[in-house]
């Protein structure tokens, strides 16, 4: 770093970290929108199908590059969109504090898969990083299990796995494609599947009330265009470990948020919770800081 510029991979964890605070905001503004007869797989279909334009629009330019590359993008379009179906799903079973807990282990298994790729242990500051924001995640855990509850420990596990591989393939295909047509390929590959599962399931629907329509958009302008930009930038700067890592301040900012929004305080476990994952966060970044 020189001067006041700040380097590439540190530009790439404040791009997540400022990501991973728009996703955890959004959860409160799609509450209101199913409210107003929206539901979690149309939510997911209107999210891949309403920023298309918008992205196709910005790549015009890079369209043959985007066919060339459409293999990649459909991949990533497939996985980050089954992993919101996934997870979705599970709050059909579970308490939605056990659901989002069970897919926030995904860092682990970024972590690990990362390791295992260069043959070495991971760092002990980034292990205890781990150690110290999975046990912050696990203290936000509410609430108690439904009869469905393999089920919807099956879909929250899996949402987290696809989230990982999702984190895996865009460290690696980052490069291959700009923002812009990389991220129109991947919402064609959303609406296609999305829309598909709305439609098997009788969940599609565009009878929203005007609120509603409200609330929607602005979830799918702060998702799928501010966040999901400054994620995939992110990781292109810095890389899937710090990704996964700095991703934990979504559930940190939804517990605030909410505890916000409905005038509550927030219990002893969970302020444990919110310091042991800003511990973690802080440990890896000196132990980052130390290995350069």
């Amino acid at each position: 770093m020189s001067g006041s510029r700040l380097s590439g991979p540190v530009r790439g964890v404040l791009y997540i970290m400022a990501s991973a605070v728009l996703f955890g905001i959004a959860p409160s503004l799609t509450a209101f929108s199913y409210a107003g007869g929206n539901n979690p797989v149309n939510m997911a279909f209107l999210r891949a199908l309403l920023p298309l334009p918008l992205f196709l629009f910005l790549s015009r330019g890079s369209l043959p590059l985007l066919l060339k590359n459409a293999r990649g993008c459909a991949l990533l379009g497939f996985l980050s969109f089954a992993c919101t179906l996934m997870l979705y799903s599970s709050y059909a079973y579970l308490p939605a504090g056990i659901a989002t807990t069970v897919h926030f282990l995904y860092p682990l298994y970024v972590v690990l898969c990362e390791s295992a790729a260069r043959r070495q242990l991971p760092r002990p500051g980034t292990c205890a990083a781990l150690v110290l924001s999975l046990a912050g995640i696990l203290l936000f855990m509410e609430g108690s299990a439904s009869g469905g509850f393999l089920t919807g420990l099956l879909f929250a596990w899996l949402s987290g796995v696809l989230y990982a591989a999702y984190i895996l393939a865009l460290d690696r295909r980052s490069g291959d494609l700009p923002l812009f047509p990389r991220l129109a390929g991947m919402s064609v590959a959303g609406a296609l599947l999305c829309g598909t599962s709305a439609l098997l399931t009788g969940r599609f629907t565009l009878s929203l009330e005007p609120r509603a329509w409200v609330f929607t958009l602005l979830a799918i302008g702060m998702t799928a265009v501010a966040a999901t930009s400054l994620f995939q930038e992110g990781v292109r700067l810095a890389d899937g470990t710090q990704a996964a890592l700095f991703s934990l301040f979504e559930p940190l900012t939804s517990i605030l948020v909410t505890a916000l929004i409905s005038r509550s305080v927030l219990s002893p476990a969970r302020l444990l919770g919110c310091v042991l994952i800003l511990a973690g966060l802080g440990l890896h970044l000196l132990s980052e800081r130390r290995s350069r």
